[in-house]
């Protein structure tokens, strides 16, 4: 079993983020799943590319196939 610490949050903190949390989901597995949905935010574009673009960044190599993404996402 991993090593496990302990954070101090508030009780209202606590209460917010168990509003965030998924049936059966931990707290760690919900503080994690909220960070990465944040950097794919910063990390995406956040308007859609034309049809240019995705094809430029194809033929770059530069892109991430869906299935890969959902799976760094843990979807």
């Amino acid at each position: 079993m991993p090593k496990l610490t302990t954070i101090a949050v508030r009780p209202k903190t606590r209460e917010k983020l168990k509003r965030f949390g998924m049936k059966g989901e931990s707290y760690d597995e919900v503080i994690n799943r909220l960070m990465r949905e944040r950097t794919m935010e910063l990390v995406l574009p956040r308007h859609p590319g034309t049809l240019e673009e995705a094809e430029r960044l194809m033929e770059e190599g530069d892109y991430v196939a869906a299935a890969e993404l959902r799976k760094r996402l843990g979807l």
